[in-house]
């Protein structure tokens, strides 16, 4: 049997309380989980954090990781007019290959896949709307 194996990590990115951040860092339940900190071009502090897996999110009410939780929480962190984007690529023995990013505003979430945006391309590339392929096994 296969374990599915990846890789997490964001971008760097302002927050609005660097200590407050931290802590809240400090309850991220992930695969080895790794903070940076960085000065940027104004030499304010930024942020970045990534995992040998994935991140599986922070403590919920009753004590399990909750990935949503994590989300809704990180907004409350993040600095105006900027964005984390948690990028995560992954496979279980070759059988798959994905990767998806999940980019995080004060405001909003989205989610995205490579396997979509890689299929509309092929589309558009061989000028063939109806263009299907499979990419797993």
């Amino acid at each position: 049997m296969a374990n599915y194996e990846c890789v997490s990590r964001t971008n760097y990115f302002h927050v609005k309380d660097a200590e407050l951040f931290r802590k809240f860092m400090d309850t991220v339940i992930a695969d080895d989980l790794h903070l940076w900190e960085e000065k940027d071009n104004n030499s304010n502090t930024v942020f970045a954090f990534g995992c040998e897996g994935t991140i599986y999110g922070i403590p919920d009410e009753n004590g399990d990781s909750s990935l949503d939780l994590f989300f809704e929480e990180l907004q409350k962190y993040i600095a105006d007019n900027d964005a984390a984007i948690l990028t995560e690529a992954g496979h279980e023995k070759l059988r798959y290959v994905t990767g998806y990013a999940t980019i995080v505003t004060q405001t909003d979430m989205q989610t995205i896949g490579i396997e979509p945006f890689s299929l509309e391309k092929a589309k558009e590339m061989l000028e063939n709307p109806d263009f299907e392929t499979k990419t797993d096994y």
